[in-house]
This record gives structure tokens, C-alpha cells and sequence, in this order.
């Protein structure tokens, strides 16, 4: 079976675990090909997976708007195919079907010349965006389409992803919310899949020194891997420090991300007087941030909406409990009271409970920490959502 992913970029650093799926699919024996807008194929957490790993399986999809960014391969292909007429009119009124702004047909045309010739059983569109930029190539190639909706597009833009539903052959949603939220929106269809997001278990694991118990006068050290958005929450969870350090807990938040909001994150910090106790950390690599789960006593984030959220697999993944909204998909992520607690989106008082309890009751907290461990590896391995999607491949290609 011959597979395109179609992504913004590869390998995408907020996702560092993609080039382990992708070489997952091909030992499953899928024919993986890439289909990206950007590349970089330096981006990875395992030493093992080089770049001449991907280097004949990753096609970038360059634009004559600058030519110097174009692989020369790119070249030499469409030279090559200029030679096959029938091809190439195919191509041209495949691009005109969907495109009928002029300047972006000529343009789609370019980039499409060098895979004029290439065929695939399914194109899978790694997300709703770049499926809407880019849906011709379902055709183009000859294949079944698949569309993966990954994150919060279908709450941000209701609407906008109704030709998907329509078109499309195959619908993935990365939690049962989002599968929800796309049939308020109309998707009636039943040809979907609900694949939950996966996590390296053998790069995101518990520290080899095991944590002590804490009580109140010991020190407590939280962390959260987020951008600086507004749709993350920060200033309910700030509020939630504020509460637990009024009534004698000694915390120190860690953050690592950068956003749009830092500055309104840095007032809020300033304003409640925070600032001995939260501390900025940028952007931070995956060694990094697997660093801070594995030292941290727990895992906090706040957001209003979720499509599911990686970093908290992450942490569950470190052996860190974690206390979560109940947003979006989050409910789907964490096991309420198992493998950490869940509060009320939007209230800060909720959130200084939960981490309260968790802090009273050390011995809990460790074992939910394992507890997390346990279902990450159970549920959210590589090696499992692989076969997931195996599993999903070959039914689109049956029908």
C-alpha cells in the first residue's frame, strides 16, 4: 500500500515524535511518501533516526516565489516531465478544477510538476488546513483522501471544514470531543476513525531516582509545556498559585513556551505578586522539557479548550500526575483520580483544590505518577497508534 502525507512541515518540532511514527508505518510495510511545505530533517529526539533515514521519501512541495529554496531535484523532475504531454494537461486541469484564481493555479502547477507522474492509494492530509489548500492532490495522485483533524481548527473556524465532510473519503479525529464538535457542525458521515495522539515511550520515561514524599514545608515544583496563547489558560492557573501560596504551600511554576500572550502572562505574574515563584523558561527542546516532568512534582495546565494536548502524554509518559481542566479533549488524556485530577475550566479556586489535595496526600500523588506511566504505555505507545493507523489504512483501501 502506497501512502502520501500531505503536512506543513516535516519533521515539525512541536511534534517530535512524527518521525517515529512515519518510520513505524513503513516497517509495517506501508510505502510512506512525505508532501511538505517546509523541511527539516535535523529535527529529532532519537539519535537513530537521521536524515538520509527520510531522504528519498520526503518531497518538498517549492515555491517559484523563491526559486532558491527549490530542491534541485524539483528541477530535474519537471524537465523530465515536461516531456509527457498527456501528463502534464491531466495535471493542469486537475489544478484549474480546484484553483480558479489564476496566479494560484500557475503556481500549484509548478510545485506539482515534479510528482506529475506519481501515484498513490491514499493521500493523507495531516491536517484540515493544508486538506483545504490542497485537496486536488487527492485526484492528481489518484487516491482515496484522508484527513486528519488534530487540533482546535474545528472549534476556531465552525464552518470552514464542511467540503471536507463532504469530499473527503476518510475523516480522523484525534479524540471522541472533536468528533463531537464535527458532528455539530454536520458531519453525519460514519466513515471516520478515532486515533488518540501517541507518545515515545522510550524517550519520555520516569527519572531512574525515585521521588521522595513532600509534605507542606518542603519546596513543590510544578511545570507546564505550552504557548504563551490565551486558549492555555495561564492566568486561572497563576490565580491557583496565588490561592496555595496565601495558605503556606511553597510552590515554584515552571513554564516552558512562547506566545502571543507572554506580556499579558507577565502582567498577571507581576500583578499577583508571583514573581519569586513562576518562572519563564522560552521555548524548550524536548530533552529539555523531558528533564523538567522527570524533576517535577506534578504537571498543571489550565487551557479552555483542547483538541487532546501532547505535552500532557508527555508528562503521564514521565511518571507525572497531572491536574488539568476538563476542556476539550483532556478528559480523554488523563483518567480523573487515577492518573491525576481534573477541575473546572475557568476557576481558579477549583484548580487551588485539586493541586491541594494532591499536595496533602504525597503518597497519592506517587502513585498516580505510576499510574500514569502505566496507562501511557498502554494506551498512547508509538507502537500501538502505528498499528491503529495500519489498521485504518487498509480499510480505506478496501473500500
Amino acid at each position: 500500500m502506497k501512502v502520501a502525507i500531505v503536512s506543513t512541515s516535516f519533521l515539525d518540532p512541536s511534534h517530535d515524535h512524527i518521525g517515529r511514527w512515519v518510520k513505524g508505518l513503513l516497517d509495517s510495510g506501508i510505502d510512506i511518501h512525505i508532501f511538505t511545505e517546509s523541511k527539516d530533517l535535523q529535527t529529532s529526539v532519537d539519535e537513530g533516526l537521521t536524515a538520509s533515514f527520510f531522504t528519498n521519501r520526503v518531497h518538498v512541495l517549492g515555491n517559484l516565489r523563491s526559486p532558491t529554496k527549490v530542491p534541485l531535484e524539483n528541477y530535474q523532475k519537471s524537465i523530465w516531465f515536461l516531456f509527457q504531454p498527456v501528463r502534464v494537461m491531466f495535471l493542469m486541469r486537475t489544478v484549474q478544477k480546484y484553483e480558479k484564481v489564476w496566479r494560484s493555479s500557475f503556481r500549484k502547477i509548478t510545485e506539482y510538476f515534479p510528482w506529475g507522474n506519481m501515484q498513490f492509494d491514499i493521500v493523507h492530509f495531516n491536517y484540515p488546513r493544508i486538506a483545504l489548500r490542497r485537496f486536488e492532490l487527492g485526484e492528481l495522485f489518484h487516491a482515496k483522501t484522508l484527513v486528519s483533524f488534530r487540533g482546535q481548527d474545528l472549534i476556531f473556524y465552525p464552518g470552514l471544514f464542511s467540503p471536507l465532510f463532504e469530499n473527503a473519503d476518510w475523516l480522523h479525529f484525534i479524540s471522541r470531543h472533536l468528533y463531537v464538535e464535527a458532528q455539530h457542525q454536520g458531519f453525519l458521515k460514519p466513515n471516520y476513525s478515532i486515533i488518540s495522539p501517541m507518545v515515545d515511550i522510550n524517550f519520555y520515561h520516569p527519572s531512574q531516582y525515585p521521588k521522595p514524599a513532600k509534605g507542606k514545608n518542603d519546596e513543590w515544583l510544578f511545570y507546564t509545556a505550552a504557548r504563551l496563547y490565551w486558549i492555555k489558560g495561564f492566568e486561572y492557573l497563576l490565580e491557583a498559585i496565588r490561592i496555595l501560596l496565601d495558605k503556606g504551600w511553597r510552590i515554584h511554576y515552571y513554564i516552558s513556551g512562547t506566545g502571543d500572550q507572554e506580556h499579558s502572562v507577565l502582567y498577571t505574574i507581576k500583578d499577583l505578586h508571583l514573581e519569586e515563584h513562576v518562572h519563564l523558561l522560552g521555548w524548550s527542546k524536548p530533552e529539555v522539557k523531558k528533564q523538567w516532568m522527570q524533576k517535577a512534582d506534578l504537571y498543571v495546565l489550565g487551557s479552555v479548550n483542547e483538541g487532546f494536548n501532547n505535552s500532557v502524554l508527555q508528562a503521564q509518559a514521565c511518571g507525572l500526575p497531572v491536574v488539568c481542566s476538563d476542556a476539550g479533549g483532556l478528559p480523554e488524556n488523563i483518567q480523573d483520580g487515577v492518573t491525576g485530577m481534573i477541575a473546572r475550566r475557568r476557576d481558579a479556586k477549583d484548580f487551588a483544590d485539586k493541586i491541594e489535595y494532591l499536595l496533602s496526600n504525597p503518597d497519592l500523588l506517587i502513585q498516580m505518577g505510576k499510574n500514569a506511566r502505566q496507562r501511557v504505555v498502554q494506551h498512547f505507545s508509538i507502537d500501538r497508534v502505528v498499528t491503529q493507523f495500519v489498521e485504518m489504512y487498509s480499510h480505506i483501501y478496501q473500500l
